[in-house]
């Protein structure tokens, strides 16, 4: 007992030693040197984890701007698309209400057609009747020319025969007066009373035989003028003939005509007689009037837009061949796009594959730092997390920089793609351009061709009339004579053709001024840029809108997986919360409703929380921890941060030991 005593008194020097004393404080001081390891290697872990937080929370704010943004983009996206979907249904409407207007106008046209052939039909059977009259006619006033022509040469011969006559009596008298002469000298003596007498009888005979064959050749002069008088009125009875067959069509065409207007004068009569007579004859006659200007004014009208129809219906074969152009380009571009879309999907596939391995390598961080977390027994240990840790880290910063080149990449295709599109459609919309121009210049050629034909048929008519007027043709003079009629009526319809192609070309400059053409071209080209604009927005929006739905569910994962929260937008100012530690519950935030109090955030009708009645989970004193750190404290992270905590404590309570 003596050599065992207890240590009764403080005031013993030296305690005696326990056995193992030493080796469990060297253990104690490798455990306290061990937990300020531990200890350090947490805090540096805390700030690691701290500027992560801050990192993550910085790209939150970044994305959220940016997915305002998108949404406002989107917004006037949708507008704009709504306003060029209204208007691509108002111009197919005015395209179906333009080719219902061209089938009934070609429906118009092959009626007029078919009437144009019957009377071209009956015009080429009076044209045959014409002709073999004609020809009829010409026999006999061919039979009649070869008659005068042997006539005309004998009165020739018979006047060569008188006028040779007339030269031997002519010589025969002077050989007379030479012998009277020479008797005269001879004879002297004769009495010259009787030679006188011969000499007169024999004057007096040749006098005689003179004046009866100017007579003779006065006869033959009249009647070759008879002959002149008779050809003239055969051309002039051939230019009636020519008159008369064109009066006998336009005759017929008044004959139709008149039985139609005959047939609509029944038609008003019968009308006339069911009217109730209510307007006196005057005030029917002026209304008539009236009606017969507003009639003219509509057919001028109808004329115009007869005209416009044309122009339009040109301007709509124009467009279906620009939109067959269009369409041949949009399937060349579609198999492009198939093309990039495989591309695409490869990038995409490869992408997922990456995120996949993120993820993967993110799960074995946590784990990671789980277990670092936790008592380790030795060093070794430790370094070689620290090694795993960084080659992970590593491992990350690699894959975020491959995903990074393969986004570029992506861009930089659809870039190149686009760029590529808008000078091949800037391209054919020039050649367009150049086709439109060169067809102008021909109808202005054509215009100028058939002006100068009119130029050179007006010379030639006008050189016919200085013709026959310079043969000393003898025409009628009479003030209604088929050939003046003729000439005047071929003025006329001249002049009338002259005005209506001067008005034809005021009308084409005076529509190129209200819209020239370079303007309208302009907008054609705008329009299809627009429309390029469009499909390119429209791809843009559904590639963000994908973008933006796989980084907003990556966002909750990471959210999910740092803060311990699965958040869903309700609304605008309503988000629901599912905790990680208890999924069957869940908090919902109404951030609109605003504390009593100035700069307070919420107050405690803004959250609304939703546990399990079982397994123990109703004892959590939420109402307390709202009141606390809603209320007081002003800071519902910490709200949630306990609540969250005060979750896991219950969790961990219920799992078996």
């Amino acid at each position: 007992m003596s050599g065992q005593s207890t240590p009764s008194s403080p005031f013993i020097a030296h305690p005696p030693e326990v056995p193992g004393d030493g080796d469990l404080q060297k253990r104690l001081a490798a455990l306290e040197y061990q937990y300020s390891q531990l200890k350090n290697s947490y805090e540096i872990d805390k700030v690691k984890s701290q500027a992560i937080v801050k990192r993550l929370e910085r790209d939150l704010e970044h994305r959220s701007s940016e997915y305002e943004t998108a949404v406002s983009d989107s917004k006037l996206l949708f507008d704009e698309n709504n306003k060029l979907k209204c208007e691509l249904r108002e111009l197919a409407h005015n395209f179906e209400q333009t080719t219902d207007e061209n089938r009934s106008l070609r429906t118009e046209l092959d009626a007029k057609t078919c009437k144009l052939d019957r009377h071209l039909d009956e015009f080429q059977e009076i044209e045959k009747r014409l002709e073999d009259v004609i020809a009829l006619k010409d026999a006999e006033l061919r039979h009649k020319d070869s008659e005068l022509l042997r006539l005309r040469d004998a009165m020739r011969e018979e006047l060569a025969l008188k006028s040779s006559r007339i030269d031997e009596l002519a010589d025969q008298l002077r050989i007379k007066d030479s012998q009277i002469l020479e008797m005269h000298e001879h004879s002297v003596h004769i009495d010259e009373t009787k030679a006188r007498e011969l000499y007169e009888k024999e004057c007096s005979n040749q006098l005689e035989y003179i004046r009866e064959l100017e007579k003779k050749n006065l006869e033959l002069s009249n009647k070759l003028r008879t002959l002149q008088s008779k050809q003239d009125y055969v051309q002039v009875l051939k230019e009636e003939k020519a008159t008369l067959s064109q009066r006998l069509a336009t005759y017929e065409a008044l004959e139709t005509e008149y039985e139609d207007l005959k047939l609509k004068y029944a038609a008003m009569e019968q009308k006339m007689g069911n009217w109730p007579l209510s307007d006196p004859p005057a005030i029917i006659l002026n209304k008539c009037s009236m009606l017969e200007s507003t009639n003219s004014q509509l057919l001028q009208k109808n004329e115009f837009l007869r005209n416009e129809l044309a122009r339009t219906q040109q301007e709509v074969v124009d467009l279906q061949s620009k939109l067959l152009k269009s369409n041949d380009r949009q399937t060349a571009l579609k198999s492009k796009l198939f093309e990039k879309d495989t591309e695409t999907t490869k990038l995409s596939n490869n992408v997922k594959l990456l995120t996949q391995e993120i993820q993967f390598l993110k799960d074995r961080i946590d784990n990671v730092t789980e277990e670092n977390t936790m008592l380790l027994k030795n060093k070794g240990v430790e370094a070689e997390n620290a090694q795993k840790f960084e080659g992970l880290v590593s491992l990350l910063e690699s894959y975020k920089q491959q995903l990074q080149s393969l986004q570029s990449q992506d861009t930089g295709q659809k870039r190149r793609k686009s760029e590529q599109e808008q000078p091949n459609g800037a391209a054919q919309l020039a050649e367009e351009l150049k086709k439109k121009i060169n067809e102008n210049n021909e109808l202005v050629r054509t215009i100028e061709e058939k002006n100068k034909r009119l130029v050179q048929l007006e010379g030639e008519v006008r050189k016919l009339s200085s013709s026959s007027n310079e043969r000393g043709v003898r025409v009628l003079e009479l003030r209604e004579n088929p050939a003046a009629r003729q000439e005047r009526v071929t003025r006329k319809m001249l002049e009338k053709l002259r005005q209506e192609n001067q008005q034809l070309v005021d009308a084409k400059l005076a529509t190129d001024q209200l819209i020239p053409k370079t303007v309208y071209e302009r907008v054609c080209l705008e329009q299809d840029q627009l429309q390029e604009e469009i499909k390119s927005m429209n791809k843009r929006m559904t590639r963000l809108r994908e973008m933006f739905s796989s980084k907003a569910a990556r966002f909750n994962e990471i959210v999910f997986l740092l803060l311990g929260y699965k958040i869903e937008l309700l609304s605008e100012t309503k988000l629901k919360m599912y905790p990680k530690f208890n999924r069957d519950s869940f908090i919902q935030v109404d951030l609109g409703r605003h504390g009593s109090k100035m700069g307070h955030l919420l107050d405690g009708d803004g959250i609304r929380v939703k546990l399990p009645a079982e397994a123990g989970f109703q004892k959590v004193d939420v109402d307390n921890l709202i009141r606390f750190w809603v209320l007081e404290k002003q800071q519902p992270c910490c709200f949630f941060n306990a609540l969250n905590l005060e979750l896991y404590d219950k969790g961990q309570e219920l799992l078996p030991s």
